[in-house]
């Protein structure tokens, strides 16, 4: 894996997991549930953005390596690429 994309995919999950922590705290010392309600779905909802960014950064890499290995033309494998990508993404946003 190249070390700027790895940089990029520890990162996100790194802040994801910090945001989770943040959640883990604000419900923890929270006395009214209510009252930290929108942080928590704030946090909740950066930690998934985050998740779904490092997966998408792990696939595009890893079809990028399936793809060299290939024996198909660099136009093909560009386009193969690409639509195995918009998938994905369609796929994240469920």
């Amino acid at each position: 894996m190249q070390t700027t994309q790895k940089k990029k995919i520890l990162t996100a999950l790194k802040k994801a997991r910090s945001s989770l922590d943040r959640t883990i705290a604000a419900l923890e010392s929270s006395e009214e549930q209510h009252a930290q309600c929108f942080a928590v779905l704030q946090q909740n909802l950066a930690a998934i953005g985050l998740i779904k960014a490092a997966n998408k950064h792990v696939l595009a890499r890893h079809i990028a390596e399936v793809l060299a290995q290939c024996e198909a033309s660099p136009r093909r494998a560009a386009r193969l690429r690409e639509e195995l990508l918009k998938v994905i993404e369609a796929a994240q946003r469920k």
